[in-house]
């Protein structure tokens, strides 16, 4: 029995412990009662080499540049009782990538990568419409799956009727997707729900298509919501407290309230029970419409009031009128596309005719030098200019020789650098003779590496050995300069 002190070791500091064997103790393996001191290191030496993404200060630890966090440091105890300085919290800054969300309503095309410190839009996927709205990745985010959002109200009116149509409801505009009302009897504000899946089994369709697309997105019915039977009753105790969306004049009478629009009706959920209204809708501003940005400017009709009107700019380099897009008043539809007439847009002419293009009465063709089809563009793709831009003309370049298919039989050295709409001739080359034939390059050639091309075919040579330097003796020309004869002393 008795008790002894436990210290720290070196490297490490602390307060010692008390500990102690019982006094009955009859256990040779039986362990020490007490609990062991809290030793930390002394000091922590720095890591070396330094870890990636981490750097020291006068200050202290921190993040380089590129990389965000807290650091914190820690000395972890090694086997051999030495400690192993550990830097964490810093990781590298990165960018975003698009949500993995399955739904048939939203659009993430513009959100494939963003940057870090950078923002792209989060659309309604057609047929649903509504606001897109800003999603941001931030400057010092550090997880690929970082990106900021919140989804848009997309609303779309593109499925099925129910058949047969519930109780309580009716179609008073057969023209108009939500033109749905309360029957006779009811009360309330319909809303008319339409929603896309993926699940074709629970969609409207009869037979699901054999060919569908993982990613094809199928109409469900159209559920109608909001209707609720008008019950006659003697007494109807009013609201205490007017509700949302409602007021009362000076008479007594309902109406909407200021900001809502509608028909108010009172009825009473059950008899005896507090009154209930209905019929009064928030009046809501009304969606973009969805346009060719590099050809109009939306910018003054975003958030567009019920009832207000804003200017729709034609953007340079197109040309056009502006022209105005109305918000209807009392609008209550949340995703009601300001209503606007396109304009009559066009994509005029440069101030100035650029190098290797002219104008004729009739339209633009390439200069003389030049060759191609012209093509007048106020925008390249998606990629909205800043001034109309002329393509498609080249300068000529010169033709190179051809190939020929034997070396040693074919002369080309007269068509290297042949000039376009020009024409060359190709040769027997010694000793091989025959008639030349001729090549041309084309006169709207542009490719500096294109070879001039054979009217016909490759010249019909025959081989002629050469005559020998020296006449041996005996021997002559003939007559036709091509043959060999003995002189007149030798037969």
């Amino acid at each position: 029995s008795g008790s002894c002190e436990i210290g720290c070791r070196a490297p490490f500091e602390g307060t010692p412990a008390q500990v102690s064997c019982p006094a009955d103790n009859i256990d040779p393996t039986r362990l020490l009662q007490g609990s062991l001191p809290r030793c930390q290191p002394v000091s922590c030496p720095d890591p070396e080499p330094i870890p990636l993404g981490y750097e020291k200060t006068v200050a202290g630890w921190r993040c380089v540049e590129g990389w965000h966090g807290i650091v914190e440091f820690s000395c972890d105890v090694q086997g051999d009782c030495g400690v192993d300085p550990v830097p964490t919290g810093c990781l590298p800054i990165v960018g975003c990538i698009a949500p993995q969300v399955e739904t048939c309503h939203l659009d993430f095309s513009d959100c494939t990568y963003v940057e870090a410190g950078s923002s792209c839009q989060v659309r309604c996927q057609d047929p649903y419409s509504g606001q897109a709205v800003l999603a941001t990745c931030s400057a010092i985010n550090t997880d690929p799956n970082g990106l900021q959002w919140s989804p848009p109200a997309c609303r779309t009116y593109d499925c099925p009727d129910p058949s047969p149509v519930p109780k309580g409801y009716e179609r008073r505009d057969l023209d108009s997707p939500a033109g749905w009302t309360c029957a006779e009897g009811y009360v309330g504000a319909v809303d008319p729900w339409c929603n896309y899946t993926r699940d074709c089994s629970n969609s409207a369709l009869d037979a699901c298509p054999a060919n569908a697309a993982p990613d094809q997105c199928f109409p469900e019915i159209l559920k109608l919501t909001g209707c609720t039977e008008l019950r006659t009753c003697l007494t109807c105790p009013q609201p205490s407290q007017d509700p949302d969306g409602y007021a009362r004049n000076a008479e007594g009478a309902w109406h909407c309230a200021m900001g809502f629009a509608g028909e108010p009706v009172i009825y009473c959920p059950s008899c005896g029970s507090t009154a209930q209204l209905g019929g009064c809708a928030e009046v809501v501003p009304c969606v973009v419409p969805q346009v060719d940005p590099c050809m109009f400017d939306m910018s003054l009709c975003w958030g567009l009031p019920s009832g207000a009107s804003c200017e729709v700019i034609v953007r340079a380099p197109y040309m056009g009128d502006a022209t105005t897009a109305t918000c209807p008043p009392d609008n209550t539809n949340p995703v009601q596309v300001a209503i606007w007439t396109a304009p009559d847009v066009t994509c005029p002419d440069p101030e100035e005719a650029p190098t290797g293009y002219q104008k004729t009465t009739m339209a633009w063709q390439c200069d003389e030098d030049y060759a191609g089809f012209v093509d007048k563009l106020c925008q390249d793709g998606d990629t909205c200019l800043s001034e109309v831009l002329l393509t498609g003309c080249l300068h000529k370049q010169t033709c190179m020789a051809l190939d020929p298919p034997d070396e040693c039989e074919f002369d080309v050295s007269d068509c290297d650098l042949t000039p376009p709409g020009s024409t060359c001739q190709v040769k027997c080359k010694e000793p091989y003779y025959g008639d030349a034939v001729t090549a041309s390059c084309p006169g709207n050639n542009v490719d500096e590496d294109f070879p001039v091309v054979l009217v016909d075919s490759w010249p019909t040579c025959t081989f002629r050995c050469p005559d020998p330097d020296v006449t041996p003796s005996g021997y002559t020309k003939a007559a036709d300069g091509v043959t060999w004869e003995c002189t007149s002393d030798y037969a």
